[in-house]
């Protein structure tokens, strides 16, 4: 910490001390004889009495490596005493120092955190788990993100869930994981809305699917903020009349084309093949693209030996073949 000092000239290090001997030795005198507070207050050019008993207390919670004891290790930039110095004095009961005072083990990456992370993160259990520069772009590129996709977000109901989220794991995850709950601005869709193929455009969408198809939409919130999946809600009317919801995964190429990843009925059953095929030529016609079949009477012979069992996903004869044998057995059951 004394690295702050300007020692080239020791004169007002000195005075400030009281020590009349010059120069190197009257730096040792005062590493003697003079207390670490009356030291950091020389070195800050205050007396001793005015040195924050926050800021001594800080420095006792200094350790760089996660094994280093406590007080006893110094900080790796020499400015960050200064910084620290200035938190606590500035603003003493600002936020920036009442997370300094309870976040535990303090280095030159929990400072760094602290002078660029969102206002709103500025909280105890945040720097506790944020001490490197990656990490804490992280967390802004989140703030960022709730802000967008969040038309409700403030400052104030950041810091409400912010808050409502410690204590359970990992805070920042947390956070992050339930305030995407909120969002209701979502990227646009990339196939326009049909008569019975609906577009699932917020997380209450998603989670009203979540519980409608016992599936695990809820899950798909981050992954269609990110622009990694989209999810639509289909219909499928039979000939009967009956009505047959559907949920559709569609994940996007690099061609910029969108390809229909999943679709499944409640609780991840498999359509009928009826269903399947209507639901497709509907999205296909929409612009979506989907996997081509290349199961041969090889493959479907062989597929289950090998564990492999994605190759009949939109194989209508397979799916066809199978459905008359499950009538044929339920038929001879009865």
């Amino acid at each position: 910490m004394l690295a702050c000092a300007d020692l080239s000239d020791s004169s007002c290090f000195l005075d400030q001390l009281g020590i009349a001997t010059p120069g190197a030795a009257g730096i040792g005198e005062a590493l003697r004889t003079r207390s670490a507070r009356d030291l950091i207050g020389a070195t800050f050019a205050v007396p001793g009495r005015a040195v924050p008993a926050g800021y001594l207390r800080a420095l006792l919670r200094i350790g760089e490596g996660r094994e280093s004891e406590l007080g006893r290790d110094s900080l790796t930039d020499p400015e960050a005493y200064r910084q620290l110095w200035q938190i606590f004095t500035r603003e003493p009961q600002g936020a920036k120092a009442t997370a300094l005072r309870y976040c535990g083990r303090i280095s030159a990456g929990t400072l760094v955190a602290i002078d660029t992370l969102d206002p709103v993160l500025i909280h105890p259990e945040i720097l506790r788990h944020i001490a490197t520069a990656e990490r804490t772009a992280k967390a802004n590129a989140l703030l960022r993100l709730l802000r967008t996709a969040v038309s409700t977000a403030t400052d104030q109901t950041l810091t409400q869930a912010l808050q409502a989220s410690l204590g359970k794991g990992s805070a920042l995850e947390n956070f992050a994981r339930k305030a995407i709950e909120q969002a209701d601005v979502f990227p646009p869709p990339p196939l326009p809305p049909s008569a019975t193929i609906t577009p699932l455009t917020s997380a209450a969408a998603l989670i009203a699917l979540g519980t409608e198809m016992g599936n695990c939409a809820r899950t798909k919130i981050g992954e269609v903020l990110l622009g990694l999946s989209y999810i639509y809600r289909a219909e499928h009317r039979a000939e009967d009349g009956t009505r047959t919801p559907l949920a559709i995964e569609l994940v996007p190429l690099s061609s910029g084309q969108w390809m229909v990843r999943e679709i499944k009925g409640v609780k991840n059953r498999s359509p009928t093949p009826q269903a399947l095929r209507a639901i497709l030529g509907r999205l296909h016609a929409l612009g979506a693209v989907s996997p081509g079949s290349i199961c041969t009477e090889r493959t479907r012979e062989l597929s289950s030996l090998l564990g492999v069992f994605r190759w009949n996903a939109f194989d209508f004869a397979a799916m066809e073949l199978d459905a008359l044998e499950e009538a044929l057995e339920t038929h001879e059951a009865a």
